[in-house]
């Protein structure tokens, strides 16, 4: 199965207990460190067994802004999350085979900074596991794979020579950066996964053991896992089946439906023993979200409210996360209804919050018993300790704090008397905390509130929410063609020459024509493409017949002009480059076929655009080569700030505008938004589709960031987040001047316009 974007992994482990811990010499390791060390009922990290529960982050995909890490971070960490499970994409560090030197892109500052990345996790106490694949799948073009991949000869994902060495250098480059923030040199990495949902074989066991090699020659000691996709169930590389293996073998499941409830499924535990009985149970993926394509549900909002409703939220975790971890804790204790044995068992009915105090002798114990609604309020952050760990609970620190009522706790410390928080308020917000006894007073976000002793013995404060924030309106749009290769007389000189005849895409051979029109052989692997085939016309010429390579094409019509050229327009939004799923990965795309009906007339050549400067040379080094395509208004820059349109004309691309013909229009408009420090906005576009008939599509640039891509005519989404990538400062306010730019292009049902778009938004305060 697919990996989804948010996918959750965790060692389902029993409960810590003084039996586990006197097994020491069943401990198992990888023989280079005893950092990380395993059993068949959990991790143990620095000697402390810890359940790791992980969320899911992938650096690239929120692009804008490295800052925006530490936040997302933070708030995992308050959700109850102690580490991290993230892919590294080689298309983005790796865009030609020598990118660097060899060294490939890792440019500070960017979202390819993995070194930030891997230092923010760190920051917020969050242990990482790390997946460079070289395939991660991950719901990304390619599965991870460069453009330029596909075009070697053989397979990919096997032994083939020619894969290896194109794997080879981007591999060990981000070796070297796993191996130096491993938990052995002070940083937060615990584990490393080799390949991604992969199957054994004679093929595929040599290459798994040629990244298995790499990863310890270049200094990777803590364990080596692989998620096997089937449910944990045929054991592919375990180190408890023979054959080629890893350290840690995992599960990767999704066992909830994608329209209604699936029955609880049993068979994880009783599939790890089976396989793999001596490591943890570990689910590498378990259920975190869903795939959803184009035309996946009804037009309106995200389209993943499909899945919210229950299906992959807490509820969700609720039954089948504590179905998994149930069977895994051993020796449960006996419950009686009386003081036994250690055990006070308590029967209270569950309204709020109730504060139990139990008295034997002269010590005291409160009991806080929540039901789940006001447990939901509730947070534990952790008290940092001491040493190079101090931020993660059970190795640096034991120490935590109940805060309730705040919408997000982000950090906790205590000096003095004084207990400091950082977090977001959602409104004016009651908080009621607990701490050690020294602790009477409270900051937040470094002011002082005052507080007041309730009869239950914690404190309360009131703290003062944002003020309401007010959204500016798209309006004073500027507009521009951004066709003009329709132009017979458009010289398209600096277009690459596609002249190749010959392809490895042997799966996908050539249909018609004398030429390969395969993108990915001439350096461009994403966004629009753009063809010009030049022809001499006789008369008898009827039809022009290609076969586009998915995608979707739109074919200006053209006049014949006898004896003279005439050029035969095709432009491509081909979506990304296909994930292994099929055609093992080897997937063209641009026009495979191509002929013209009627006399013996022939293409005398055919001219190729896409994005400016292609992967190679793209000049926008920040955003990346994948952040734009080959658009006449992409290539000259009118999606990035400070572009000079003042000449352009006014227009709307909303009710009363748009176009009315064939083509692609280019609309700009500016708004400023203001909002005060250390407040969280987020805002989004909100788009009202047209007439479903209306066949026209919307690309979206804010800030010279491409954020989403608009179907009228097949959805679901129309409404996109607009993250917040201009980044507050010190002062007391921070105007944020915002570009908004659509990209449009259509090839029927004039006149294609949405019927309007607006912003929302929601603050929080920090």
């Amino acid at each position: 199965m697919l990996a989804t974007l948010y996918a959750l992994l965790f060692c389902a482990i029993s409960a810590c207990s003084a039996l586990y811990d006197a097994e020491l010499s069943r401990r198992n390791s990888t023989g280079l460190t005893n950092a990380v060390t395993w059993d068949s009922h959990s991790l143990l990290i620095q000697g402390q067994r810890v359940f790791i529960l992980s969320a899911e982050i992938h650096p690239w995909k929120l692009p804008g802004n490295p800052d925006l890490w530490a936040d997302i971070f933070q708030k995992v960490k308050a959700n109850g999350f102690n580490t991290v499970s993230f892919y590294v994409n080689w298309a983005l560090h790796f865009p030609t085979p020598t990118t660097n030197n060899g060294q490939g892109d890792f440019q500070e500052g960017t979202y390819r900074d993995i070194q930030r990345f891997i230092d923010e996790a760190k920051k917020a106490g969050l242990w990482l596991i790390a997946r460079p694949g070289p395939y991660i799948n991950g719901e990304t073009t390619g599965g991870g794979f460069p453009g330029w991949v596909g075009n070697i000869a053989g397979s990919l994902r096997t032994d083939n020579p020619s894969y290896q060495q194109a794997w080879t250098p981007y591999m060990t480059a981000i070796s070297k950066i796993i191996a130096r923030n491993q938990i052995t040199n002070g940083g937060p990495i615990i584990l490393v996964q080799a390949e991604n949902e992969f199957s054994a074989s004679a093929a595929h066991n040599v290459y798994m053991q040629a990244i298995i090699d790499l990863y310890r020659a270049n200094g990777i000691v803590v364990p080596i896992t692989h998620n096997d996709q089937h449910a944990g169930q045929a054991g592919n590389f375990s180190p408890d089946l023979p054959g080629t293996h890893v350290n840690i073998y995992c599960g990767d499941s999704y066992p909830q439906g994608g329209t209604r409830w699936n029955q609880v499924q049993t068979i994880y535990h009783s599939a790890h023993e089976a396989v793999a009985p001596n490591n943890p149970l570990c689910l590498a993926e378990f259920g975190g979200g869903f795939l959803l394509g184009w035309g996946g549900a009804a037009r309106g909002s995200t389209g993943y409210e499909k899945f919210s409703n229950d299906l992959t939220d807490a509820s969700y975790e609720n039954v089948f996360y504590k179905d998994t971890y149930a069977p895994t804790v051993a020796n449960p204790p006996t419950v009686t209804s009386s003081f036994s044995n250690g055990t006070l068992t308590l029967n209270y009915s569950l309204a709020g919050s109730q504060f139990v105090t139990i008295t034997s002798g002269s010590n005291v114990i409160v009991a806080i018993v929540l039901d789940k609604a006001t447990a939901n309020t509730w947070h534990a952050p952790t008290i940092p300790g001491s040493g190079p760990f101090k931020e993660f609970f059970s190795v640096g620190t034991n120490q935590t704090v109940l805060i309730g009522g705040p919408y997000l706790v982000r950090t906790a410390s205590i000096s003095g008397n004084t207990l400091t928080l950082t977090g977001d308020l959602n409104g004016t917000t009651s908080v009621e905390f607990i701490a050690p006894p020294a602790v009477s007073a409270i900051k937040w976000n470094g002011a002082s509130a005052t507080v007041t002793k309730t009869s239950r013995g914690s404190f309360n404060a009131t703290i003062a929410g944002a003020s309401s924030i007010t959204l500016p309106t798209l309006t004073n749009w500027k507009v521009s063609g951004s066709l003009p290769e329709i132009d017979p007389a458009f010289d398209d000189s600096s277009f690459v020459t596609a002249d190749q005849t010959t392809t490895n895409y042997t799966n996908l051979p050539v249909l018609a024509g004398n030429r390969v029109l395969y993108s990915q052989q001439y350096g461009f692997y994403g966004g629009n493409l753009i063809f010009r085939g030049h022809f001499t016309a006789s008369g008898q010429e009827t039809t022009v017949t290609t076969t586009v390579q998915y995608g979707f094409a739109g074919v200006p019509a053209n006049t014949l002009r006898i004896g003279s050229d005439n050029v035969f327009v095709i432009v491509q939004d081909h979506m990304g480059i296909v994930e292994t799923s099929t055609n093992g990965g080897k997937e063209p795309r641009g026009i495979r076929g191509f002929a013209i009906e009627g006399g013996n007339t022939t293409f005398s050549q055919w001219k190729l655009q896409g994005n400016q400067g292609g992967a190679a040379d793209a000049p926008d080094t920040f955003r990346g080569y994948l952040n734009e395509g080959g658009l006449y208004a992409e290539r000259i820059g009118a999606h990035l700030p400070g572009f000079p349109d003042s000449s352009w004309a006014s227009g709307t691309p909303l009710t009363g505008g748009g176009v009315s013909d064939a083509g692609i229009n280019f609309y700009r408009t500016t708004f400023t938004l203001d909002v005060p420090d250390g407040v969280d906005f987020p805002i989004r576009l909100s788009i009202t589709p047209s007439a479903i008939t209306s066949n026209f599509r919307v690309q979206i640039y804010l800030n010279g960031w491409q954020v989403g891509k608009y179907i009228n005519n097949i959805g679901p989404q129309s409404l996109f987040v607009l993250p917040a990538w201009d980044t507050g400062s010190s002062g007391v306010h921070r105007r944020i001047r915002w570009r908004c730019r659509f990209g449009r292009w259509m090839a029927q049902e004039p006149p294609l316009l949405a019927s309007s778009s607006s912003l929302t938004g929601h603050s929080r305060h920090r």
